[in-house]
């Protein structure tokens, strides 16, 4: 019966260490690429010649912050285009989902389980929604400023791409969705 105690003790505190510090990691993410319009879009884009690319990292979607371009092929400023997508609430929203399940992993009530799936779940979805409106909307600006003819076969949205930094968060989230969901039905059928 004590071994039982212990494990169960074991994994509560593993729990409560994993949680949070894979959620941090999913925060962290957002410092990375979760958008990118590719360096050979005809004529560059945004501030940046055709060479060079355009990253929004997630703080950046999540604030409305400009993105990062290669200097090396930034354009002189009166040939520079607007490249702000503007503050994306979804993103910022699963951000702030995040930090609330990461506080509730390490947490020690009664809805600490409950809390960290239904925050987690809500980031997750909220990632991908925030993600696609993002994406809408930086294929529409790269379509209004497209200046030299497009290759055969290419379309605005070949030119953006999604970045590891979303795909990093996405993951990890998924895998704390999961490991929670897991750990629920174990102890269904325990019970």
């Amino acid at each position: 019966m004590t071994e039982l105690r212990d494990t169960a003790a074991r994994r509560q505190a593993a729990s409560r260490l994993l949680t949070p510090s894979g959620l941090a990691l999913a925060l962290i993410c957002f410092l990375f690429g979760f958008l990118a319009v590719s360096c050979d879009a005809p004529g560059g884009y945004g501030r940046s010649k055709q060479g060079g690319t355009t990253t929004y990292t997630g703080l950046d979607l999540a604030t409305g912050a400009q993105p990062t371009i290669d200097p090396a092929f930034q354009q002189p400023a009166p040939s520079a285009r607007p490249d702000l997508l503007g503050w994306q609430p979804a993103i910022t929203l699963a951000a702030l989902a995040l930090a609330v399940a990461m506080v509730a992993g390490a947490g020690q009530f009664r809805w600490r389980r409950r809390v960290v799936v239904t925050s987690t779940a809500t980031a997750l979805v909220l990632l991908v929604l925030g993600e696609i409106t993002a994406t809408d909307a930086l294929v529409t600006q790269v379509a209004e400023q497209v200046t030299h003819p497009l290759p055969a076969g290419k379309q605005p949205e070949d030119y953006v791409v999604v970045g590891s930094g979303f795909t990093m968060a996405v993951t990890i989230t998924t895998i704390v969705l999961l490991s929670y969901v897991l750990a629920h039905l174990r102890r269904r059928r325990r019970t």
